[in-house]
């Protein structure tokens, strides 16, 4: 006899998590490299570019507070993930034009 219908449609832990971890670790990547374009557009005093990319750092941090709110493990897993990648990581040397990725 199959099962019923509500235990079909309930929500796989696992997939759950896996599915907001890999969401968090690409929103916190993108977030790290926002915040070193502010540092960036704050050096060499650009103003427009700063506000814009301040901009899209609050709107990535909105839709991280909105997967923390969802699955706050996986998410807390994610940032220790990033963080652990970001000590081997080598500086991001940001070439001409990389930027534009983050007007759409």
């Amino acid at each position: 006899m199959p099962d019923s219908l509500l235990k079909q449609y309930q929500p796989n832990a696992f997939s759950d998590f896996c599915s907001t971890y890999w969401t968090a670790c690409s929103l916190l990547h993108r977030k790290r490299d926002l915040e070193q374009l502010v540092t960036w557009a704050t050096r060499k005093n650009l103003p427009r570019p700063r506000q814009f990319y301040r901009h899209l750092l609050i709107d990535i941090d909105q839709r991280l507070w909105h997967w923390q709110r969802r699955n706050p493990f996986a998410c807390h897993v994610a940032d220790i993930a990033v963080s652990f990648a970001s000590l081997f990581a080598a500086k991001k040397q940001f070439k001409k034009g990389y930027a534009t990725q983050f007007r759409n």
